[in-house]
């Protein structure tokens, strides 16, 4: 976590290492990051500290949709900012799985 304090874009490289790649017609591109992603991450970090440092450095995103939030539902989304509302979400919301 000290990497994340120093360099809060850390933050977007770690979700976005733990979100999976995916083909289609138009070629490699990532997946939403859903709750098996998040469970795997918050087995190795300390959620607290990961989600204090998203509220000091991203606090534009704060605010979660009552839905999850898919990249596919939404036109020219900033991808690393998506995967932190997507964290965000899966942590507010542990019994509601966004795959059903």
């Amino acid at each position: 976590m000290q990497l994340i304090a120093q360099d809060p874009t850390a933050i977007i490289r770690l979700l976005t290492a733990y979100a999976p790649t995916e083909w289609n017609e138009a070629g490699e591109h990532k997946a939403d990051f859903k709750k098996e992603h998040y469970n795997s991450l918050t087995k190795k970090i300390d959620v607290s500290d990961f989600i204090k440092s998203i509220e000091d450095n991203f606090s534009h995103l704060l605010d979660i949709p009552d839905a999850y939030p898919s990249k596919y539902e939404q036109e020219n989304v900033n991808e690393g900012e998506l995967f932190i509302q997507q964290f965000l979400w899966l942590h507010q919301h542990p019994e509601k799985d966004p795959s059903l």
